[in-house]
């Protein structure tokens, strides 16, 4: 329903088994979304591409060829040349490239399509003297889980070769080459001047009806690149995040500060009465700025002065309540003690420092005194 409508006998059925076959052996996959609003040769070049491979024109036949270790059917001798021979040392130096940046869709990314490690050559690069790197996106191939990248790998690592190899080689040759077909591999004679001892890729074949002579299009095939080609590897590049601030709540700390006392957000029903010398805590629950539950038992603050505006702390580490005189910087600036509230202790004539009054709800009557139960801006 959504191929190109091309009738069976128009397809190279065995070449795309054998695409298939090769896929299969070396663990390449296809996945991703494509539509009938792409453009058809797109998408078929596209699955094709996952597969290490590339579709053809075989005249009316669509085939394809793969890339994969080939050994010579035939050996082209001088007698099969007719004519002459362009046979370029190299691709042009913008194809050239020493490196390669696969993009690719990854899962550990939240199948995103994201660039992956450059597959650089040491030795193209040292031939070069400098980086040649373009991107090459291999929009149907999936990287799931979290660190298989062998396929984008292996893929990019046989654009890079072929990158290498030298062509476009032309030539006419007589009519028994006629039977060969794009994707073939050949060989060389050894008395063909600079391309003595040479495999070749047919890339073009095509017939000269008015000289019977067959022009081929080929390019050069390195027989040790396929090993050079697996022997790479590579690894999935890391999961972009937001680390969690040290202190969780509605702010967080600038780099390089450290917080000070912690302060109650909510609690349950507290008291605190006071002596001349004595501060009482009664048993609550209360909940920190940090969004921590503390249960805080019933304890008492001794030794204190009389007439003294105290702040009451406890300790995380141990669990000690204390009182410090306020405005109490030091004890604030510790991280380590919980602020619990603000207490007053009575003077001789039973009398309040200022306020007058002890807080009320505290044990105290009366008097305008709000203790220190919420975080402060």
């Amino acid at each position: 329903m959504a191929g190109v409508g091309i009738h069976i006998r128009n397809i190279d059925v065995a070449r795309y088994v054998e695409a298939a076959s090769i896929a299969d052996f070396n663990g390449w996959t296809c996945g991703g979304e494509v539509s009938t609003g792409d453009d058809k040769w797109q998408v078929l070049k596209s699955i094709l591409q996952a597969g290490g491979g590339e579709p053809i024109k075989d005249g009316a036949t669509l085939s394809c060829m793969i890339n994969a270790p080939r050994v010579p059917i035939a050996t082209i001798t001088r007698n099969d040349i007719c004519g002459e021979i362009t046979a370029p040392k190299t691709q042009p130096r913008r194809d050239r490239v020493n490196g390669i940046i696969p993009t690719f869709r990854s899962e550990a990314h939240f199948w995103e399509v994201i660039p992956g490690e450059v597959v650089r050559d040491a030795t193209m690069l040292a031939k070069d003297g400098d980086e040649r790197t373009k991107e090459v996106p291999y929009g149907l191939v999936q990287v799931e889980g979290s660190d298989d990248v062998s396929q984008t790998v292996e893929l990019a690592g046989y654009d890079l070769e072929n990158a290498r190899e030298a062509g476009p080689i032309t030539m006419s040759l007589k009519l028994r080459w006629l039977g060969f077909k794009a994707g073939d591999c050949v060989a060389i004679d050894g008395e063909v001047r600079g391309l003595a001892g040479k495999h070749m890729i047919l890339l073009k074949r095509s017939l000269d009806p008015a000289t019977a002579m067959v022009p081929m299009t080929m390019r050069t095939e390195d027989p040790t690149k396929h090993a050079r080609v697996f022997a790479r590897t590579g690894t999935l590049p890391p999961v972009p995040g937001v680390d969690r601030p040290d202190v969780p709540g509605d702010y967080s700390l600038p780099p390089g500060v450290t917080r000070g006392a912690y302060r109650i957000s909510s609690r349950s029903a507290v008291t605190l009465t006071s002596t001349a010398t004595t501060i009482t805590i009664g048993a609550f629950d209360g909940v920190l700025d940090d969004g921590s539950q503390v249960a805080f038992p019933a304890g008492a603050i001794e030794g204190l002065a009389a007439g003294t505006i105290y702040l009451a702390f406890r300790s995380r580490s141990t669990g000690a309540y204390r009182a410090d005189v306020s405005p109490a910087l030091d004890a604030m600036a510790d991280s380590d003690v919980i602020l619990i509230g603000t207490m007053s202790t009575p003077k001789e004539d039973g009398s309040y420092p200022a306020p007058s009054d002890p807080p009320p709800g505290w044990g105290g009557g009366g008097g305008e005194y709000e203790p220190v139960l919420r975080p402060e801006n």
